[in-house]
């Protein structure tokens, strides 16, 4: 892989620091395989680890509403709603959060800090 380019070798880490499971406890070894500047793919690292949260956060349920009555995917995303569904209304009622309450949106930047923490561990 030395003779790569540069910039593939950058886009490299940035696109598997994008992959579930894989993300930053994989881009950084190959980054530094590839004898990458540390300044450098560190934060590309960290911006494609981040870059799929929000369209994760926007879209996942538009996308699981979508597929709930697919043949071969309906099960599975019919499991998914009902459980997230399930999830949050046991998270508000241990809370005592009323989805009308502003607490409610506190409660949904403090889920997603905890978890972008979590992933740093």
């Amino acid at each position: 892989m030395a003779s790569l380019p540069i910039v593939l070798k950058y886009l490299i880490v940035f696109f598997v620091s994008m992959v579930p499971i894989v993300e930053l406890r994989g881009a950084i070894p190959i980054a530094e395989s590839l004898g990458l500047n540390i300044f450098l793919y560190y934060p590309i690292a960290i911006l494609g680890n981040m870059l799929p949260v929000p369209i994760i956060y926007w879209f996942a349920r538009k996308v699981l509403e979508w597929g709930k009555d697919k043949k071969f995917i309906g099960k599975f995303f019919t499991w998914c709603l009902t459980k997230g569904e399930k999830g949050g209304e046991k998270l508000k009622a241990s809370a005592g959060i009323e989805e009308s309450s502003g607490h409610y949106y506190y409660l949904l930047e403090f889920l997603y800090l905890e978890q972008e923490l979590g992933q740093a561990h």
